[in-house]
């Protein structure tokens, strides 16, 4: 299995992106080529991805193919996932994917996520969670089916509050 090649491989760049205090609201917008499934996951200071899975409290949105997408959090064990069955990516074809972190004062954090400005998935989130999100990382998915080149990303960027 082929991993990060340096055109998906943006970690680092994305890091200082990141300014922590998302929990106030913004925006990540990414822009890419989606050619087959991968795992974008946030997480806090402590989160890493080695062999035998993830630490940190984590957001993952699991893009399992052009109409299959999966969001799930992580904090005391896999909390229950929002899925979105229906067309969101074309294969081969130019994306644009928000992760819009809405404040809503009464239910914390609102995360709407958008494929080419259509709302597919969200989910309530605590705000203190959002505000420990301080690294992204992006990898080639390890689901069935997922296989091929790998999707490129051209653009991260952290738009702040909207």
């Amino acid at each position: 299995r082929e991993h990060a090649r340096p055109e998906t491989d943006v970690r680092c760049k994305l890091q200082e992106l990141l300014p922590g205090g998302l929990g106030t609201g913004g925006i990540i917008s990414f822009e890419g080529t989606f050619n087959s499934c991968f795992d974008l996951m946030l997480g806090d200071d402590n989160f890493h991805v080695s062999g035998n899975g993830v630490s940190g409290q984590i957001l993952l949105v699991a893009v399992r193919g052009p109409e299959y997408i999966l969001l799930n959090t992580h904090g005391s064990g896999w909390e229950h996932e929002e899925p979105h069955n229906g067309p969101a990516f074309i294969e081969g074809g130019k994306f644009q994917m928000d992760l819009k972190f809405l404040r809503d004062e009464e239910l914390g954090m609102e995360l709407v996520i958008e494929v080419g400005g259509k709302p597919v998935v969200k989910r309530f989130m605590s705000e203190f969670v959002v505000n420990a999100f301080k690294k992204i990382n992006i990898r080639p998915g390890n689901f069935r089916n997922c296989a091929g080149t790998l999707s490129t990303f051209t653009r991260i960027e952290y738009l702040g509050r909207r």
